[in-house]
Formats: structure tokens, C-alpha cells, sequence
């Protein structure tokens, strides 16, 4: 492969393990590991001068007091800007923009320009994400324009489903042909990947282990996950779980142990979700609103079958009665129990849907395989730059 240099755009530092789900992080590893020349460029927090913040918040503030600062035209003009002092001196061939739309959007330059995605914002807000709620019809459509302008200049984007893909095209009008459609992978290191083996081989108790991974307890169904935990004991299925990633405030079953938030940039709280994945049996997740579900990755990774919603790109990554089980939005804790149950007391179909899930992960829910697919699809575009001068 031609080695090629590439600008890799990000908001969060490229060592942060926690920005965008790790997905900054694992990108910028993979495609260097690819054997592109990759530089870092991190935007970062973009604050305008005082004089310039008063200005903003007397003209959009006053007048709208739903408005945002990041979305607007005037964010990303800065972000732009200071993205281009960075850029300058570099020699790149190409840009790789990860997870920061906004702070390249206005970004002036001759090179091509390539990006990821999971969803627009038009598909996060149908689905009613927390952080669409509220927000002014001005900033709304400020903010999709923007997308749609960043959109024309981009040459390939690089989405994770079918259905953020349906998106990109029916939001922001991508045609079909400037995308290609790729599984992001698990938040794990190549060497903390427990071994196939011992994934395989990893024995069931008396009582069913469940885990829960997420941040935002609520958006992410745990609620249903605690009734579930009290359904599924009353039905007799002895059943545990463990709650990683969040607080939560509302009453606690007996048989639940809430580790909280857990900074995996601390290699001690790192482990201790690593050791809760390893002594689990299924991973539970009966989200409200999701585009993609990074967290079932790294299920998989483990061989961890993963209970789930059917909502935006989710039914992808995780296929039903083959690596999890994948319920409609309306179901409750009494279909998820039934589903539950009727899974971890068939052993057979279980041990075959632990397979099936680390054989998904094996093949294309790992990060390995999206660099290679996309630095192949960057380097088989950038070759056909060269041809046509």
C-alpha cells in the first residue's frame, strides 16, 4: 500500500479513551497501524475572545435563548481557522475528520477530505436524544446547514449501518456511491482482548450474570434492566447483575451491585471493567434511543450475547437470535425476562449465540478490520486522484 500522510481532525485528544466512546482513539491506532503517515491535529475547546462572546450572546442570546455555541457558523469559523494554523507546514495528502463535524465544516482547503459517522443529527433527534431537546428552530437549522455544506465538500464517508447510511443520503444528500458501509469496532486494545479460548471455555454457575454498560442510565433503558433483575428472580431464574458506567438514584434490587462511573483511562478502573465483562453471561441493554451500540462490540469481543432494542442502527450490530436478542421498543421487563429465560435455560442455543457473537467481533466488529477497509477505500481514492490530473 502506498504510504500516504494523512491529517487526522479530532475534538478530543487522540490518547483520550473516553472521547466519542473511544472511537477517537481506536481510529487514529489503526489507521497509523495501517501503515499511513497519520498526524494528530485536536482542536479542542474553541472559546471565542470576550469581546466576541458578548457580541454572540447579546445578538443570539437575547433573541433566542435556546441557541448553542457549538453548531453556529461562528464556532465553526473559529475552529476552522485554528484547524488551519495546524494544518499549515504539515504537507498532507488527505483528511481524515473523526468524530469533529462541526470543528471542520468551514475548514478552507484544497485537500480531499474523508470522515466517519453513525447518524445525523436529523436521525439522533427522531430518535429524541437528550441533546436535541430543547434546542431553537434557528439553531436547528443553522446547524444542519452547515452539515449539508460540510457534507458537499467530503469525498467518502465511512458509516457504520444501513441505516445511518439511509440517512446520510435522505438528511444531507450524500449519494449511495460516496459511501461505504462499515462496522466500528469494540473499545478494547488488541492485547486485552481475551482469547478466543477462553471465551469459548468459560463456564456457567448456578445463577445468571448480567451487565450493564453505559453512561446514561436512563437513555439506555436500566430502569428496565432492574425490573427485569426482579421479574427474572421471581420467576425462579437466579439471576445477578452488575451496573457499570453510572450513577443511579432510583431503588436497587438486592441482587445488583452498581459499580458507578469508571474512567478507563485509569488502567485500575480499566481492569475492573475488563473482570466485569469476563464474569458475565449476557450483556443487557434495552436502550430507548441508540444509532450504533459500541458497548455490544465489546460484548461480543467477550462472548457475551447481547439483549437489546430494536432502534436506529442497533438491529445491525447485533443480530437477533444469532449473537443476542434484539426486542421491539415497546417491550417491558416482563417480554425481556420471558426472552431471557427462555434463552439461558436452553444451553445449547446459548452456548451456539456465545460463538456466533465472538465469531461477529472476529470478523467485523473490531477495529483491526475498519482500518484496513477504510485506509484501502482511502488509498484506492486518493490513487484515483493522481490518475485524473
Amino acid at each position: 500500500m502506498e504510504r500516504y500522510r494523512i491529517a487526522y481532525i479530532s475534538a478530543t485528544p487522540v490518547t483520550d479513551r473516553l472521547g466519542a466512546s473511544g472511537a477517537t482513539y481506536q481510529m487514529f491506532s489503526v489507521l497509523k497501524a495501517s501503515g499511513m503517515d497519520v498526524v494528530p491535529l485536536c482542536c479542542g475547546q474553541v472559546r471565542p475572545s470576550w469581546i466576541r462572546r458578548m457580541a454572540w450572546w447579546c445578538g443570539r442570546r437575547l433573541l433566542d435563548r435556546n441557541a448553542r455555541w457549538k453548531g453556529t457558523w461562528a464556532y465553526s469559523r473559529l475552529a476552522a481557522r485554528r484547524l488551519e494554523r495546524l494544518l499549515a507546514g504539515q504537507h498532507c495528502d488527505a483528511i481524515f475528520v473523526g468524530m469533529a463535524g462541526w470543528d471542520a465544516a468551514l475548514l478552507r482547503t484544497v485537500l480531499p477530505v474523508y470522515t466517519t459517522g453513525d447518524s445525523t443529527m436529523l436521525q439522533c433527534s427522531r430518535l429524541g436524544y437528550a441533546s436535541y431537546r430543547g434546542v431553537s428552530e434557528h439553531w436547528f437549522s443553522e446547524a444542519l446547514e452547515l452539515w449539508q455544506q460540510y457534507a458537499r465538500r467530503v469525498r467518502l464517508f465511512f458509516i457504520t449501518t444501513a441505516w445511518g447510511a439511509k440517512g446520510f443520503t435522505t438528511d444531507l444528500g450524500v449519494p449511495p456511491e460516496r459511501i461505504r458501509v462499515v462496522r466500528w469496532g469494540a473499545n478494547l486494545d488488541r492485547q486485552e482482548v481475551p482469547a478466543r479460548g477462553t471465551v469459548l471455555g468459560r463456564t456457567r454457575g448456578d445463577r445468571l450474570r448480567l451487565l450493564f454498560v453505559g453512561k446514561e442510565g436512563k437513555r439506555k433503558g436500566l430502569d428496565i434492566v432492574l425490573e427485569t433483575l426482579t421479574e427474572l428472580n421471581r420467576q425462579g431464574v437466579a439471576s445477578d447483575l452488575v451496573v457499570c458506567g453510572c450513577q443511579w438514584t432510583g431503588s436497587i434490587p438486592a441482587q445488583a451491585r452498581i459499580l458507578g462511573l469508571l474512567d478507563i483511562n485509569v488502567p485500575a478502573q480499566r481492569e475492573q471493567l475488563r473482570d466485569a465483562y469476563q464474569q458475565s453471561d449476557l450483556f443487557f441493554m434495552p436502550t430507548r434511543a441508540e444509532t450504533y451500540g459500541m458497548v455490544c462490540c465489546e460484548a461480543a469481543a467477550y462472548g457475551l450475547p447481547a439483549v437489546t432494542t430494536d432502534v436506529g442502527g442497533v438491529a445491525e450490530v447485533v443480530q437477533h437470535n444469532r449473537t443476542g436478542l434484539v426486542l421491539p421498543l415497546a417491550a417491558g421487563p416482563r417480554e425481556y425476562a420471558a426472552a431471557i429465560r427462555d434463552l439461558w435455560l436452553d444451553e445449547q442455543r446459548y452456548r451456539q449465540m456465545v460463538v456466533t457473537a465472538r465469531d461477529a467481533y472476529e470478523s467485523e466488529l473490531n477495529w483491526d478490520t475498519w482500518g484496513r477497509k477504510v485506509a484501502a477505500w482511502m488509498v484506492e481514492d486518493l490513487q484515483s486522484l493522481r490518475g485524473g490530473r
